[in-house]
């Protein structure tokens, strides 16, 4: 399916209902742990009085922080577990019309690869951010050389509102890196690769989906913030939907579209491709 029409918004909530009405377990219950993990993700602050602390206060911040850093690793190993887990229940509900919950929790070996591919996603992040920082810091510099505080911030400001739209460039051109190792079992730096290829000459396709998939998720939040687990799940659903079309031709085969199946590309295959549940 070309680029436009798998990550066309409305097409994809409208399709994604299809594997709802499969795969109602597997589908809808991943979708919710998923949002879950992204809505309540630990956060840790510690705040200090007169920046001193008695022996009794450093051991419970180092307990504290030390639990922090723990939650933080596990929370990471099971998200990515889920992800690449989920991508699977996706994938059979559309090609197979299975249900079965117990893909969620199988990684199908690309649990590391989507471990090192969430780890340089970040760096990433971090290192396309770097060279607009500094951009930014040298016009509020220049600024500052010129006219004083006020002259600094309108040139830091007009600065940044200029390396907005690159740093947004950067971004979409990496944000299929998870789905990349989820389908396709890619690594790490052929996902970032596959990321970038797939993106080219749809950037504002993609930013017109996103758009679209958070406005919808910030729906949620009008029901007391309890809709937005509903939201933020199917959104989920079909923002993995829109990439499993737009990496597989053979949709006429699908059970989901009335075929008669096929096979699936996240799993090994050499692995058997039945869950055990």
């Amino acid at each position: 399916m070309e680029f436009r029409e798998a990550y066309d918004p409305l097409r994809a909530m409208r399709s994604s209902w299809k594997l709802v009405q499969a795969a109602p377990v597997g589908v809808l219950v991943g979708a919710v742990v998923l949002a879950l993990i992204d809505f309540s993700g630990p956060s840790f602050s510690a705040s200090l009085e007169d920046g001193h602390m008695n022996e009794l206060a450093q051991l419970v911040f180092m307990a504290l922080f030390c639990v922090c850093c723990v939650t933080l690793v596990a929370v990471l190993l099971l998200s990515c577990l889920l992800q690449v887990g989920y991508a699977t229940v996706i994938e059979r509900a559309a090609v197979l019309g299975e249900d079965k919950i117990g893909d969620l929790f199988r990684s199908r070996g690309r649990l590391l690869s989507m471990v090192m591919a969430q780890i340089l996603w970040g760096v990433l992040i971090v290192l396309a951010l770097a060279p607009f920082a500094v951009a930014v810091a040298g016009a509020a510099l220049l600024g500052a050389a010129m006219g004083g505080e006020e002259a600094a911030a309108v040139l830091a400001l007009l600065t940044a509102l200029l390396c907005v739209p690159g740093y947004i460039y950067v971004l979409l051109g990496i944000c299929l890196i998870p789905e990349a190792v989820a389908f396709e079992r890619l690594w790490p730096f052929d996902a970032v690769a596959r990321s970038w290829r797939i993106v080219r000459g749809n950037r504002l396709w993609l930013f017109w989906f996103l758009l679209v998939k958070w406005m919808f998720v910030l729906l949620g939040f009008c029901l007391c913030c309890v809709g937005v687990l509903a939201t933020w799940g199917y959104a989920y659903v079909f923002t993995y939907e829109a990439y499993l079309r737009l990496i597989r031709d053979d949709q006429d085969t699908w059970v989901v579209d009335g075929g008669s199946g096929g096979r699936l590309l996240s799993v090994d295959p050499t692995e058997s491709p039945d869950a055990d549940w």
